[in-house]
Formats: C-alpha cells, structure tokens, sequence
C-alpha cells in the first residue's frame, strides 16, 4: 500500500494546513502551501524538509492538482473540511470535526507535519493573497533552479523535453 503522496497522506497534509492556518483556501494556495509544507528548506535554509529534496521537485506544483482534488473530496466525504462557494471560487476551510479528528491524531509524522505547518503560517501569512505567494515562489523556485543548473544537476532542456 503506497502512504507517501496517497490521497490519504496528501488529506492529512491538507487538513492540518487549514486547521494551522485558520482560514479559507482555494485549491491554487493549498498546492502552494503543501509544496512549502514539503520542501521548507527552499524557502528557508535553517528547516528540514518532511521529503528528500529532488532537482525537478519544481514539476510538482503542476502534477499537485489532482492529488489535491482526491484528498479534498475524501475530507469532504468524510465532512472534515467545509466547502465555500463565494465570488473568488471554491474554498475550503476546516469545521469542528476537523479540530476533533486531528486531536486524535498522534503518529511522529502527523506531528512533524504539524510543526511544519506551523512554520508555513508564520513564513508565509504575509503572502496568502494568491498574486502575492505565485510571485513569491516563481522568485524562490526560480533562484534555486539556477543554483542546480550551476552544478549540473537540473538541465532546462531536459525538463521541457517532459
């Protein structure tokens, strides 16, 4: 049984994100917010990433969508996580199932994600306007794409050849 990236893993990410960060998300913030969850370490070279870091880790953000989509509609099934309709779109914001649901929870992982998440609220509450956090990861993203590139080990060529 695969746990790593499954719907179920990407769910918990997902739900202790909103339960951290205390606000509605769209789909577009919380493939964002998930891939700063992940790799930390971009962003910030003082945090560990919860996964190996990986040279195309960058093509992530546009395969997330779909992984988010499952992971979404298990914490909605489940009625983990409210669904807002307004004039921006589709939000997602956590409901008092969420809050009882993740004080259950108590694994090492869930509490590295946690700790995690709290660092992504504290780093990143001053972005959470989405223009803001695009602009703010294509600069980061971009900077460290060049520093692989200077030792071989990301080729542009080569990752539009995908």
């Amino acid at each position: 049984m695969k746990l790593l990236n499954s719907s179920i893993e990407v769910a918990l990410r997902i739900l202790i994100l909103l339960d951290e960060l205390n606000k509605e998300m769209d789909l577009q913030k919380l493939i964002f917010l998930d891939y700063a969850l992940l790799h930390a370490s971009d962003f910030d070279t003082n945090q560990e990433n919860l996964v190996p870091a990986s040279p195309f880790r960058k093509e992530e953000l546009s395969i997330k969508s779909e992984l988010l989509k499952d992971a979404l509609k298990i914490l909605c099934e489940k009625q983990l996580i409210d669904v807002v309709f307004n004039s921006n779109g589709i939000g997602y914001k956590k409901n008092e199932l969420s809050k009882l649901f993740l004080k259950k929870i108590s694994s090492e992982y869930a509490v590295e994600i946690k700790e995690q998440a709290k660092w992504v609220k504290k780093h990143f509450r001053k972005y959470l306007e989405y223009q803001k956090l695009k602009q703010y990861f294509d600069c980061t993203l971009n900077k460290w794409e060049s520093e692989f590139s200077e030792y071989g080990l990301y080729s542009k060529d080569y990752a539009n050849e995908k």
